[in-house]
């Protein structure tokens, strides 16, 4: 297309579908080439990184997941997890250099084991979904830890609500789960 600048000269503008973020537009003047300066090399920073699309994620940090929830003393996920997971694949498609170890929890209800191996089977519910939105099994670490690891005493109905959860953690290079944990994505 064939437009007419603001100094009345012709200029063609392509035509197409452009997605344009955090674009500061001034018209351009010859003072304002310059040579770019040579970075400085940073320091190793943690990554933050927040947008409407993606979670609020600290690197190294646990996250608990709000709202990635199962069927009782299952480790089928129910659908309002999806949200939050679909969140967390975004940010993970968005920087594929970042790793992910997801850690399942449960209360003291039940037997030991039984509760270590539904705590293991719910954080490869998530490993497995993050999977088959496109996610490499190489980046995903899981692991169980059963009743092992309260956040508070399991002496009320509501304090083993809170202890039943699943949390992540990005790193920038794997982890032993992760390592460790590759015969499981690959049955």
């Amino acid at each position: 297309e064939v437009r007419k600048d603001s100094a009345g000269s012709d200029c063609r503008i392509p035509m197409g579908y452009y997605l344009v973020d955090d674009v500061k537009v001034e018209k351009w003047k010859p003072e304002m080439q310059q040579e770019a300066p040579e970075p400085e090399p940073a320091e190793e920073e943690k990554i933050e990184i927040a947008t409407p699309e993606t979670p609020r994620i600290i690197e190294d940090k646990i996250h608990e997941f709000e709202n990635v929830n199962f069927e009782f003393a299952s480790a089928k996920l129910l659908n309002e997890s999806f949200p939050e997971l679909n969140s967390l694949f975004q940010y993970l498609d968005r920087y594929p250099n970042f790793h992910i170890e997801i850690r399942g929890h449960t209360d003291n209800v039940g037997k030991e084991q039984a509760n270590l191996d539904l705590s293991r089977r719910r954080a490869g519910a998530v490993a497995t979904y993050l999977i088959q939105k496109g996610v490499s099994p190489n980046r995903i670490g899981i692991q169980g830890f059963g009743e092992s690891s309260p956040l508070v005493e399991n002496d009320s109905e509501e304090n083993r609500e809170l202890n039943r959860r699943v949390e992540f953690v990005i790193t920038k290079t794997k982890t032993a789960s992760t390592a460790a944990n590759q015969h499981f994505h690959s049955r």
